[in-house]
């Protein structure tokens, strides 16, 4: 089977990012060097928005104290995960996320209430993914942030895979805020450190 009727199943089933990452994985193998590009795109998402009153503003704290969470634990924020974060050193810690049969091995570093970065550990055979999640602030209380990703991909011309990732990972985010932003109604993450 080629990879234009997996992703065609795929889209047609409305299979998540992470079955597709799966799946990704296990046809990358039989891809040569020469159809691989790196992706690079970024998204914004607003967290507080000052046009709607009967939204409650999070603080920065709660939004960072969300974002570690989800650094930490992401399959609290995708079910369809599986990850065991080792022991924090300083600020960095390295994350084993398993997708279904797959595992992938990043290094998370902490820029305290600034920034998250994660990479995949490239000693180890795998995918070459990396992340920059980073709290905006423009004016006091006006709260964005900016996720930005670069990724190994094939460079196929049958499919544009690129575009179906870029949406389905704003769509990922854009839940995780939401998530985040439930959280703190609920009393789950402090006003404050």
């Amino acid at each position: 089977m080629c990879l234009y009727h997996i992703l065609d199943y795929i889209l047609c089933t409305g299979a998540s990012i992470v079955e597709l990452q799966i799946i990704w994985l296990s046809f990358a193998k039989y891809v040569t060097k020469q159809e691989i590009k790196l992706l690079n795109f970024e998204h914004i998402v607003q967290v507080n928005d000052h046009e709607k009153p009967e939204m409650k503003d999070i603080t920065r704290h709660q939004l960072w104290q969300g974002l570690v969470l989800r650094a930490r634990s992401p399959e609290k924020f995708n079910p369809n995960l599986k990850c065991r974060s080792l022991e924090q050193q300083g600020n960095e810690f390295i994350r084993n996320i398993e997708v279904g049969n797959t595992i992938f091995c990043e290094k998370v570093i902490l820029y305290p209430k600034e920034k998250i970065k994660t990479f995949t550990i490239e000693e180890i055979n795998q995918l070459y993914a990396e992340s920059n999640t980073s709290i905006e602030e423009p004016a006091v209380g006006s709260l964005f942030v900016r996720f930005q990703y670069k990724r190994e991909i094939e460079n196929s011309q049958k499919l544009d895979i690129a575009e179906y990732l870029k949406t389905a990972y704003l769509q990922l985010d854009v839940e995780a805020i939401s998530m985040i932003r439930m959280m703190t109604e609920k009393k789950y993450l402090p006003l404050t450190n």
